[in-house]
């Protein structure tokens, strides 16, 4: 009869045994520990007293998440005080853990500097502040980094940012510790524009992987982007197309209960990859069979340059032969080590080097071979030395002031009629620090707009300015571009936002046609050769759209300009294959980012109907 009684009793024990426990740890948190590091100065009985007031507070900070889970107010911890949180990691990994809630939308945060770490130990003895460095621990910003985490970096941590404290309990799990078969692999090969998945590896030693509901991070920010295609399916995040900026650190997590709530974290470090090469190596340097001139009694260094493509397992080989005869046997050189010189994505070039310490003729005889291999097969090339001819010390003495004085004449009066042209051409090639330095675009893409000039076939320089450059130069290659139409808000001055944006970019691309010298494009044009004469980071990118004619009327320095540079043709039918000539030259010439262009199956779309295919 008094069952209506029970209803409401249940919750108010509830909350009264949770309150409590809330102003016990409330008055733990801000005093016991103090009192255990400031205030004891009997040294045995502070440490008796430590591990035991320890003991206690890890058995409340226990009961204290079960209870506030129980109420769905676990990740939040204590609404004062500190707040406790366990992760579970893996042995030889890489481990990352921040001065704060691991339900925050970011990883860590290196900006946030103040932050202090403690590390209590097992046999109750003071905490133990971190130094940063020691024990594979780094600190950076609000978080500890450890570089390969081991079984000695288990247990309670502390760590205090500005107003708030926070306990974490880690655990460390050794790969034979459990029954647990299969806790996955933390490196994954990514194959560049292809769709791909990303598995958080071990996820079935702790729960089942339908239920299970994951935290993805990529670097230090959640790995969720609205701007591109990816879901997350069950223990996997599915990437639909695969860029170079997917090279990164991956990191999953997800809740596990075992008395407490647990994070259980893994790291996946990927890297973005093409597909393995077809070919065999191609020796750049001697090329085929070459012949040089050396003295004799002088040492001399023999290079080999060898461009090999891209193989998952690469064990390339080069070395230096030398043989005097068809019946004698090869001798191999003694060779430094190989060095690279120039690495991307989808290639590697490496120089071998092998030395003569002193030119003999023996060596003048003697057939040098560079022998360059990798697992689809291998190439040679052949070098041979030839004594350098002697000129004799008076003619040089007589001839070389006569030769020195004509050539800077004949330069002078180049330089003179030339000057424009010349500086010109030295500003479009030659750039120095070539980083965007500041600058807000990459390209500023310069057109004129000409409805009457439509084609049945093929794209207008609208269509191609406004569509495919930004699909290609953009999306595909990472580039940014300035678009008058799109990126400039209408209202404002022309000329003014002309110059503003040329200004803030690193290149002009400009699209000539007949019609481009006729309209107010010319201004831009003037414009961007006028930037190129003043900023040394800055060039200027023509692209023959259509077939031009001479105009006489052009200002003198657009004249000049059009005479000394080269034009990309673009060609209707071959220019829309990726690896037509006209693409690399593009991408070339935007140059600083040095990405392969390797995604097939790229529609180009001219408004409402496919005009090309890049494949």
């Amino acid at each position: 009869m008094y069952s209506f009684l029970i209803i409401p009793v249940v919750p108010c024990l509830t909350f009264v045994l949770q309150k409590t426990l809330v102003y016990v740890l409330q008055y733990l948190g801000r005093n016991s520990l103090r009192l255990i590091e400031n205030s004891c100065k009997l040294k045995k009985m502070c440490k008796g007293l430590s591990k035991a007031l320890q003991s206690i507070l890890i058995t409340l900070l226990i009961f204290q998440q079960f209870f506030t889970s129980f109420q769905g107010i676990s990740s939040q911890g204590l609404s004062t005080g500190f707040k406790a949180y366990g992760y579970k990691a893996l042995a030889g990994e890489p481990f990352v853990m921040q001065c704060d809630s691991p339900y925050q939308g970011f990883l860590y945060n290196n900006s946030e500097k103040d932050v202090h770490w403690f590390k209590y130990p097992q046999n109750g003895s003071d905490a133990q502040h971190i130094i940063n460095g020691k024990n594979n621990i780094i600190k950076e910003g609000n978080s500890l980094w450890f570089t390969d985490i081991e079984d000695r970096h288990s247990g309670i941590y502390s760590c205090k940012s500005r107003e708030h404290r926070f306990f974490f309990f880690l655990e460390v799990k050794q790969r034979n510790e459990t029954i647990c078969q299969d806790y996955g692999e933390n490196r994954k090969f990514l194959l560049m524009g292809r769709g791909e998945e990303i598995k958080c590896p071990g996820v079935s030693c702790y729960i089942t992987p339908t239920n299970v509901s994951i935290r993805w991070y990529k670097n230090a920010k959640s790995a969720m982007n609205k701007n591109r295609g990816m879901r997350i399916e069950q223990d996997k995040l599915v990437l639909y197309t695969i860029y170079i900026e997917d090279s990164a650190n991956f990191t999953c997590d997800y809740d596990y209960v075992d008395k407490i709530n647990w994070t259980v974290r893994r790291v996946v470090k990927t890297k973005v990859i093409q597909k393995d090469t077809e070919r065999p190596p191609q020796i750049l340097n001697p090329y085929r069979s070459m012949t040089v001139e050396v003295e004799l009694g002088k040492p001399f260094t023999l290079h080999c340059k060898v461009q090999f493509g891209f193989e998952r397992n690469f064990t390339p080989v080069i070395k230096w032969m030398m043989h005097y005869n068809e019946n004698s046997t090869s001798i191999l050189l003694e060779m430094d080590r190989p060095r690279t010189v120039e690495q991307t994505i989808g290639e590697e070039i490496i120089i071998q080097s092998a030395q003569l310490k002193e030119v003999t003729e023996q060596h003048l005889e003697a057939t040098f071979i560079c022998f360059a291999q990798n697992s689809k097969g291998n190439e040679t090339s052949i070098l041979k030395l030839k004594k350098k001819p002697e000129v004799p010390g008076l003619l040089y003495i007589i001839i070389g002031p006569i030769v020195t004085v004509v050539t800077i004449s004949v330069f002078s009066v180049v330089v003179y009629y030339y000057w424009i042209e010349i500086l010109l051409i030295y500003r479009n090639y030659f750039t120095f620090n070539e980083a965007r330095g500041g600058k807000e675009y990459d390209a500023f893409v310069s057109f004129a707009s000409n409805s009457s000039s439509e084609e049945a076939i093929g794209v207008t320089e609208e269509t191609f300015a406004l569509h495919h450059l930004p699909e290609v130069l953009e999306q595909q290659c990472g580039y940014r571009l300035c678009l008058l139409e799109r990126d400039v808000l209408p209202g404002g001055a022309y000329t003014e936002d002309i110059v503003s944006c040329i200004q803030r970019s690193r290149r002009a691309i400009c699209i000539l046609t007949p019609f481009y010298f006729l309209s107010p494009c010319l201004f831009e044009l003037e414009s961007a050769l006028k930037t190129l004469l003043k900023d040394n980071q800055f060039k200027v990118i023509f692209i023959k759209f259509k077939s031009l004619h001479e105009i006489e009327t052009l200002p003198p320095l657009v004249r000049k300009a059009l005479k000394v540079f080269p034009a990309l043709e673009w060609n209707p039918v071959e220019s829309f294959h990726s690896d037509s000539k006209f693409w690399r030259d593009l991408k070339s010439a935007m140059s600083v980012k040095k990405i392969s262009f390797s995604h097939k199956g790229v529609q180009l779309h001219d408004a409402s109907r496919t005009v090309g295919k890049l494949y």
